[in-house]
This record gives C-alpha cells, structure tokens and sequence, in this order.
C-alpha cells in the first residue's frame, strides 16, 4: 500500500534510510516535531468532531419544531453520526501517520477532508429539504419572554419612539 522511500532519502523521520530490515525500520523514532504536528491534526480534526457532535444534540433539542415529523433529529442526528465518524477516522490517520513515520515510508493521503465535505453537503441538503417545508415555532412562554427583552431594550435604546419588531 505505501511506498518505501529508496535508500538514504530522507523521510519524516530526519534519518536516511540505511537498508535496515522492517523490523528495525519499525523502531525509529520519528523526529518530535513530525509526531507533535501529527498529534495537533488529530486534536483539530477531534475538535471539529466535538464541535459536530455538539451541534446535531442541540439540533435536536433546541431547534423549533418542523413542519415535518422528526425534522430536529432528521437534521441533528447526521451531524451527530459525522461527528462520530470524524473522531474515529481521525485516530485512524493518526495512527497510520505515525505508523508511516516510524517507518521511513510516505505518508497516507488523508480521508478527513472527503469525509467532512459529503458529510456536510448531507447535512445541507437535509436541511435545505427541511427549510423548503418551512418550520414551525409556538412556544408562547418563549414567544412573551422574547417579547419582554425586547421591550426593555427598546425603552434602553436611544429611540425608544420607534417600534421595533423582531423575527426568529
């Protein structure tokens, strides 16, 4: 699968390759700034995770109600799967980057960018689908609530004369 560079090039790993056997080839340690970088992508493709996990759970539970059945969990439960689909191949390519450097071998070409971007179109044709229907939102509580912010930042504001009409 992956290529071994030719004898005394070097690799990620800041030594030449001497013709050693796979075995010791396995036990080179990489040069730390490789692996520190490695780590930082892992933890940023982890964040991005986190941030999608995050995003699906509050799509269920905080987004108005759907014209459409289910249409909070049809739009969160995507971003939630992604997230969770993020995270594990992120380890994947970690590993298999390490792997590659301990080796002196060429680095795999990464699956996060093609993952993320159909994962994202996904969730944006789910939830242009879902905005085509139109959504719904009737929670008189929230409705007088937000009604009563706005009255008092109206009677704050310099022009408390004008009338003022908010939209969500």
């Amino acid at each position: 699968m992956f290529r071994r560079l030719p004898s005394g090039w070097p690799g990620p790993i800041g030594m030449r390759n001497s013709g050693m056997d796979d075995e010791e080839a396995a036990e080179q340690e990489p040069d730390v700034r490789f692996s520190f970088a490695n780590e930082r992508t892992f933890l940023a493709w982890n964040r991005t995770a986190l941030a999608l996990i995050a995003t699906g759970i509050a799509a269920t539970q905080l987004l108005p109600n759907f014209h459409v059945a289910g249409g909070r969990t049809i739009l969160g439960l995507p971003l939630v799967v992604l997230g969770a689909l993020v995270a594990a191949a992120s380890f994947w390519h970690w590993r298999s980057n390490e792997k590659a450097m301990r080796r002196g071998e060429r680095l795999p070409r990464s699956p996060m960018p093609f993952i993320l971007a159909v994962g994202v179109v996904a969730v944006g044709v789910i939830g242009a689908i879902l905005a085509a229907y139109g959504g719904s939102y009737a929670d008189a509580r929230l409705e007088a609530l937000i009604g009563q912010t706005v009255e008092r930042l109206v009677a704050a504001s310099e022009r408390p004369d004008l009338r003022y009409r908010v939209t969500l």
